[in-house]
Order: C-alpha cells, then structure tokens, then sequence
C-alpha cells in the first residue's frame, strides 16, 4: 500500500480525540506501533465547532484494510474488530447537513508487526530446512534400496540356484513319473486286454456248456439225469457269477464301471430271480418267497442288467448261507424326491447263520467274510457285497444289512425311481417260447463250432431257419444272397470281426428295422456294447445268452407276437379299423399321418422309423416333464418334445408343450401341475394309436 510520505498538517475542522486497543484507551499519537497478533482498533473523533453535534455527519476509510468510503453517519468513532498485521492509515472527514462540503480529511497511522513465521526470511529458512530434509531423506532412502537391491540380488540368486536344483529334480521325477505312467498305462491296457480276452476265452466254452444243457433238458431224459442236467446249469451259472465279480471288481477299481438308463420291468425282473434260484432252494429244501406290493411302478429307468446283478448277489448270498427255512424277496416303495421318483426298496430275507455285530461293516469290503471258515465252508470270492454296494451307490442309493448271529439276515437297499410307461419297455423274456409263425430267417455270425451248434438247435427249436456264416466276410455275402428277418453277430471273428460285418451291413441295409442286428458278445466290458452300437447293431447280448432273452429280442426286433408271457396289452383300435394315409382316434386323440407320409414318399419303414424313434424318446421325455423341474430343464424338454409331435399333427399337445417353451408364459404352481399332467395323460393315449400302425398292439407291454 501507498502511505502518503507526509501526514498533510491539521487545518480540516475534524480531530482524532481517542484511540481504544483491545479495551484499552489511549491518546492517538502518530504512527501507531502494535505487536503481531489480531487487534480491535476503535478510533474517535470529533469537529471543534459550536453547532450542535448531530449536524456533522462523519465518512472515514482505512487505507490497507478497505480502501472506500464508509457510508455517512452522525456516528464519531470508526471500530474495526480483527486487524491482523499490515500497514494501515485512518482517514476521517466531516460536512455540516447532507447537503454541506467535506472538509479536509484527517489522518492516522498504524502498524501492525508481522509473526516471524509469515516473514520472507522465515519461508526462505523453512525451504531450506525442507529441501535439506528432502535431501538427506532421499540419501537414506536411496543407501536403504541399495541396501535392499543387494540383499534381494543375493536372494534371487541363492533362490534361482534352489529353483534349478528343485527343477533338475523335479525333470528326473517327471522322467521317472512318465516311464512308471507309460508302464501303467500299458499295464492297464494289457489288464484291460487280458480281461477281455479271459472273458471272451471263458465265456465262449461256458455258453456252448449251458447251452448244451439247455438244449439237453429239453430232450427227453430220465428224472435222475434232469436232476444232474440241473446241477449243470447251476453251477455254470455260479462260474460266471464269480467271474463277472472278478471283472467288476477290475472296473470298479479303475473307475470305468458305468450304468445304463434305459426301462424295465420290475416284475420281470423279480421273477427272473425267482427262476434263477429255483433249483437251488428246492435242493436244499428251502422256501422261496417273492413279494412286490401293489404300489411299486411296473417299470423304471435304470440298468436291468446290474439291478439284477445286485439282487442275485444278495439271494445267492441268503440261499448260501441258509440251511433250513427260506429267503424272501420283497420289493416295496418308500417316499422320495416325489410321486413320480419314489424309493424303490429291495430287502433279502433269510433264516441262515446271521452275521455278528462286529463284523457288519467288515464283509462290504473287497475279499472279506464275516468269518475266515466261511470261504471254507460255503466258498466264494468276498467280492459280491462290495460291489453290490458299489452298483447301488451308482444307481444313487444305499445298501445296508440288519442280522442277528444265529437268527438270520436281511440286505436291504434303496435307489431312485423314475417311473416310465411300461409299453415303452422291451421284453426281456417270456414265459412260453412257441414257436414262430410263418418262420423266422435268421443268419448266425459265430466262428466257434459248438457256439454254432448252440444257436442252431436252440434257433430250430422256435421255427427258424438258421444260416451259419463262420466270420464276418461270409455273412456279409451271405447277408447279400438271401433274404434274412435278422442277424446274430459274434463280435470277436476271424477275418472280419462283428462290429466291421455290422458296419458293412447298415452300409447295404440301413433300415435298423426292416433288418436288425444282434450282437452276441462274450465281453462283459460295457465299451464292447457302445462299440457294437456305435456299428450300427440294434442291441447286444452277452454270452452265454438266455434263450428266453433271446426269444424276446428276436420277437420284439422283427414285429413277431409273443403271445403268452404278456400280462397286459395297450389298448387297440377296433378290428373295422384300416391303417390308412389319414388318422387313428382313440379316446378324443387324433392323430394325423398327413405329414409324414407327405415327407416319406411312400417310403412306409421312413414312417416306422419316426414312430419307433418317439416312442423310444418320448417317455423319457415325458418323466423330465416335472411340474418341479426348473423352467429352463422344462422349456428344454418341451422344445424337444413339441418338435417330435408335430410329425403326427398332434394340434393339442403341441400348443399345450409351446406355451410351455414360450418364456412369456407365466403358471402358478396348480397350473404348471395340471399343464404337465395333461400332456402325459395324451402321450398315453397317443402311444396305442402310434403301435397299432406298427402292428406291434400284442407286443409292447
């Protein structure tokens, strides 16, 4: 701020009188000096005049505080609360009225000092203070990195020296890991092999033995040699019980045991089991008791194969181990995931030997028995019940056993059902093998002499006319030739093995209908039967076969009637009904084969082929189509299903499954329960109608 460098001399009429400091009043000298801090500075002043003192009006500023005018006022005295540090100077004027002429101003001046720390000298020493900080802060951070680098160079290197040494280890491990993987894998691939080979080598001599016996039992023979026969066929049946444990237990063990889902029957099953023990009771003079309970679904989804497997297991087991009583076999149900996946329970009975409390965890484990003179005594590989318990686990069940020592045992297990249309199942066996009408034209691929002689007599004995071809090359020309209603096809061949014959074959005759191929394998490995499919086979049996399964397969692939085994038949359309280009109606379901046959061309087996292919996809589809299924699994099935209906223009059932695709459509709870419902309860009526065009109303059960 400028300061005028004289105070002009007191001529103007208006005087300083007072000055008041922080309170304190003092006469106003010129300059004013004050210490660094806040101050309230007041100063008065007054006019030397006679007049009145409310004429004068006063105008005052504080040049290096505000440099205007304050507003005019009759008030003498100019206040100003908080004056830090500065150069100041008062300037005072005075007017007679409003109207009147300002005179001359009068000045005062004020210092206030500045704090040592706002001074220029003390910002330059704080920088200098600072930068010298900064300074010796950056030579000790710059020593402590160094420092630091130094012991982290030494580390990376005593860490890298650690690294190569661990790699150089770790490389000989790896080398030595792969020679013992490479040694695993070829061992694995040779047990694999050797057990392939074991069963085909084992099997092969053991179907020709029980088909012998068969065909033998069949002849006449006196009381005493049907008895012997008998004992044949039972213990062939135990050999090959003893060898698919040792098999099972192989896969087990490798992780490669895995389960079919397909339907079947549970009654059937049961009485299979029942067939199968039959002589063995009666030999011992045991009772043998079968109980399924009303409720329990006639079929399922799951492996027919390895449900057996268990059951035989565990009945085996209580007939083994049973001297004087019987067994009982009762199947019931318990509640589950829902009305449609209840529990199916399994339980064996028996009135043997019993198992002490000590030992019941004990005999699920690989090669152990309750007792170590068991083996002795009743025999046995102490494989059965581990996997059995593995079987169930698989299946998504449990196997527990309840015994008193003494007083008998009872195996019991459980595991999931989903219950399916027992029309869509394929027969297993049937209880009277008549003999087929017209006759059947069956060519038999089998390089094995007495396998030949097997399936000749036991194929004859049924109305077949047999062709034997001794590899896969002969009955692939032989298949060229002549006209066959099917084909039996050993796998393992000279020359020319099952699965390429079978793929020569669907080459010359890709109908799988008109013209189905059996596969015979004495495998019991699960790839053998994805392989044989993979080929273009229909299905496969294992060696040695049952004739009854054998009867059923060849009934079922070539659409001849199994007239007496069947306990129920679909319902069917009246005899005046004509399989024609237009519809089938049965209980207000209409179907329409306008489309399909708009598509076929005239082509009838393109037809069959559609069909076959729904009723194999739709029941299953059907029990996915669960009022508690989430909406994503529901659209999914429905999308699916809707697209397999809309060949036999099913109008109701399609827009029933679109709306169940369409993500726009909203159901409570009630509403998605009837909506599924509906849809299964017309997809029963729909399948009679679809079997009548095949003509397969008798067979299907």
């Amino acid at each position: 701020m400028q300061l005028p460098a004289q105070l002009p001399a007191r001529s103007s009429p208006v005087s300083l009188t007072e000055v008041e400091i922080d309170g304190e009043r003092q006469r106003v000298t010129q300059p004013l000096h004050l210490a660094a801090g806040l101050h309230r500075v007041t100063w008065f002043f007054r006019v030397a005049s006679l007049s009145p003192s409310g004429i004068w009006q006063y105008q005052y500023r504080l040049r290096g505080f505000h440099d205007h005018w304050s507003r005019p006022s009759n008030l003498a005295e100019a206040d100003f609360p908080r004056l830090d540090a500065g150069q100041y100077v008062l300037e005072v004027r005075a007017r007679r009225g409003s109207d009147g002429m300002w005179s001359q101003s009068v000045f005062a001046s004020l210092h206030i000092a500045t704090p040592f720390w706002r001074t220029w000298w003390f910002a330059v020493l704080v920088l200098a203070a600072g930068l010298g900080s900064a300074y010796v802060f950056t030579r000790l951070r710059t020593a402590n990195l160094r420092r630091q680098k130094l012991q982290l160079e030494n580390t990376v290197r005593e860490r890298t020296a650690e690294l190569r040494h661990e790699k150089d280890t770790t490389e000989r491990i790896n080398a030595e890991l792969v020679v013992a993987r490479d040694a695993a894998e070829a061992s694995r691939r040779a047990k694999a092999q050797f057990l392939a080979n074991m069963s085909h080598e084992i099997r092969t001599p053991m179907n020709a033995v029980i088909g012998l016996t068969h065909l033998l039992r069949n002849t006449p023979v006196t009381e005493e040699q049907g008895e012997y026969l008998a004992a044949i066929q039972s213990s062939s049946q135990n050999l090959l019980v003893i060898i698919n444990d040792i098999l099972d237990s192989s896969k087990i063990e490798a992780g490669k045991l895995t389960l079919e889902r397909t339907p079947l029957r549970l009654p059937e099953v049961v009485e299979r089991i029942a067939r199968m023990f039959q002589f063995a009771t009666e030999s011992k003079g045991l009772y043998f008791h079968t109980e399924v309970a009303p409720d329990v679904p006639i079929a399922m989804l799951g492996d027919a194969v390895r449900v057996t497997q268990v059951l035989v297991n565990l009945v085996g087991n209580a007939v083994k181990f049973t001297t004087t009583g019987g067994v009982t076999l009762r199947v019931s149900t318990q509640a589950g995931l829902g009305a449609e996946q209840p529990l199916i329970r399994f339980a064996v009975l028996d009135t043997g030997i019993g198992i002490a409390a000590e030992k019941l965890d004990a005999i699920f484990e690989d090669f152990s028995q309750a007792n170590t003179s068991t083996t002795r005594q009743f025999g046995g590989t102490g494989l059965g019940l581990s996997i059995a318990r593995n079987l169930v686990q698989l299946h998504g069940g449990r196997l527990w056993v309840e015994s008193v020592e003494g007083a008998g045992s009872t195996f019991s297990f459980e595991i999931p059902c989903t219950v399916v249309d027992a029309a869509t199942v394929r027969p297993e066996a049937v209880g009277s093998l008549a003999p087929f009408v017209p006759a059947l034209r069956v060519l038999v691929a089998e390089d094995n002499d007495l396998n030949q002689l097997v399936a000749r007599k036991t194929l004859e004995a049924w109305n077949v006319e047999v062709t034997i071809a001794a590899n896969g090359r002969l009955a692939v020309e032989a298949a060229q030739t002549a006209p066959f209603d099917a084909v039996l096809l050993d796998v393992q061949m000279p020359e020319m093995d099952g699965y390429e014959a079978a793929r020569q074959l669907r080459m010359l005759f890709p109908s799988a209908e008109q013209f189905p191929l059996i596969g015979l394998t004495a495998s019991a490995l699960p790839e053998d039967r994805v392989l044989a499919l993979e080929a273009g086979m229909n299905d496969t049996l294992a060696k040695p076969f049952d004739p009854a399964v054998l009867y059923a397969r060849l009934a079922f692939y070539t659409g001849r009637q199994v007239t007496e085994s069947l306990s129920s038949t679909p319902p069917t359309l009246p005899a005046s009904a004509e399989v024609s280009s237009h519809e089938y109606a049965a209980n207000h379901v209409t179907v329409s084969w306008e489309l399909l046959e708009e598509l076929s061309g005239g082509n009838e087996g393109f037809i069959h082929s559609i069909i076959h292919t729904f009723l194999a996809q739709a029941p299953q589809l059907a029990t996915e189509l669960q009022a508690d299924s989430s909406p994503i699994v529901l659209r999914q099935v429905a999308h699916k299903l809707r697209g397999q209906a809309a060949y036999f223009g099913l109008d109701s059932l399609t827009e029933r499954l679109e709306l169940l695709e369409d993500k726009r459509t909203s159901f409570s709870a009630p509403e998605l329960i009837a909506h599924t419902s509906y849809i299964q309860q017309e997809l029963m009526l729909v399948y009679p109608v679809l079997r009548q065009r095949l003509g397969m109303n008798k067979l299907a059960v």
